[in-house]
């Protein structure tokens, strides 16, 4: 048997910030959320304008839903990339196997359960709110409007 646990780090050591900042997985998740702050950002000053009147309209066709959705997702994401990253930061002093492997089931059940929302969220999207696209669930949709025919 190999004495190698999860992520096959060594238990108990100090972190290396160096080396720790170097590891792909901490450039990713820095990346994830520089973006997610962006969305988060540009939706809630961006996201809303005022015309003429003093309730504030979302951009995103009037659906408020729309801009409450992506603030929602942008918000978690934040906050999910902060958690995950200093579970990574400190996954090395982790000496137990089984916590090790929790922590490691908590990040892909949080993944999988954040794509899963994600597809059903737009699976659910009645075909006048997708507008046209490429993907292969908006090829369902009839085509409308007067370039279509």
């Amino acid at each position: 048997r190999s004495s190698r646990s999860v992520r096959a780090g060594r238990t108990g050591t100090a972190v290396d910030p160096i080396t720790f900042a170097k590891q792909p997985q901490t450039i990713l998740r820095v990346l994830s959320w520089i973006f997610s702050l962006v969305v988060f950002a540009s939706i809630v000053n961006e996201g809303y304008v005022n015309l003429g009147s003093e309730r504030l309209h979302c951009v995103f066709n009037r659906n408020s839903d729309a801009c409450n959705y992506g603030v929602f997702v942008g918000l978690v994401g934040l906050l999910a990339c902060s958690f995950f990253f200093l579970l990574d930061y400190k996954f090395s002093s982790i000496s137990s196997v089984k916590d090790r492997k929790k922590a490691v089931m908590l990040e892909i059940g949080f993944s999988g359960e954040k794509k899963s929302n994600q597809t059903l969220q737009f699976t659910k999207t009645p075909c006048s709110q997708r507008g046209r696209s490429a993907a292969p669930a908006a090829s369902r949709c009839p085509a409308a409007g007067p370039a279509a025919r």
